[in-house]
């Protein structure tokens, strides 16, 4: 009869803790909702259309790697379409509705997902978990007004451009780093390398990959 007492406050604070991680929980699809939101415009940069027509060379078969069929400035020196993935991607997709919304569709669904990479990358490791109920935990929700914030800045810079791309291989590659104790000796560096690959022929800031590792290796 005694302990019952000192039991109810400990009680009370795991109660209270768990109210609490479920308001953490609920902050993750606003999050990613803005995220989607912000990213679901229509089109509103002129590059997108000579992208788009640089895709349907490459899907017809009639583009030529290493030069320009756009400008007669560059005849006669290689010039290297870092985004011909991307401009393939968005000819594909651009074809794929009759209204051709899914290009912002995906667009949208793309800043969306990088939003939860970005929680998901915030998350802290094992070791440094707070356990349930010791203390207040606030890195969660840090996360998520830094995440928000972040979206918001981003959301001038959310065109229909292969920078788009940029923007998700940097969010992927930051939750690569952060969890790097998940994957093998072996394993870390084959998943940046397939990475990079794909980044390096999707957008021109590709060099953000090598430079996010460099920076994680002085760190350490």
């Amino acid at each position: 009869m005694q302990g019952s007492p000192a039991s109810r406050p400990d009680l009370a604070v795991i109660r209270a803790a768990r109210m609490m991680r479920g308001l953490e929980w609920l902050m993750v699809p606003i999050v990613v909702a803005l995220g989607f939101m912000l990213a679901s415009f229509s089109v509103r940069n002129s590059d997108f259309w000579m992208h788009l027509a640089t895709g349907r060379l490459i899907a017809e078969g009639n583009y030529a790697f290493g030069k320009d069929p756009f400008s007669f400035v560059s005849e006669g020196r290689t010039w290297v379409n870092h985004a011909w993935l991307t401009d393939l991607v968005w000819w594909k997709l651009y074809n794929l509705t009759p209204e051709h919304e899914a290009v912002v569709a995906v667009k949208a669904g793309s800043i969306a997902a990088l939003a939860l990479i970005l929680l998901m990358a915030c998350r802290p490791v094992c070791g440094d978990a707070i356990p349930l109920g010791s203390r207040p935990d606030p890195s969660r929700w840090v996360a998520a007004i830094s995440v928000g914030l972040a979206l918001v800045a981003m959301g001038p810079r959310l065109l229909l451009q292969p920078a788009v791309a940029s923007f998700v291989f940097a969010g992927v590659t930051l939750y690569v780093l952060h969890h790097s104790e998940r994957w093998s000796g072996r394993a870390l560096p084959v998943i940046l390398a397939i990475l990079f690959a794909l980044w390096v022929n999707m957008d021109q800031w590709f060099l953000i990959g090598p430079s996010l590792v460099a920076l994680y290796l002085v760190g350490e």
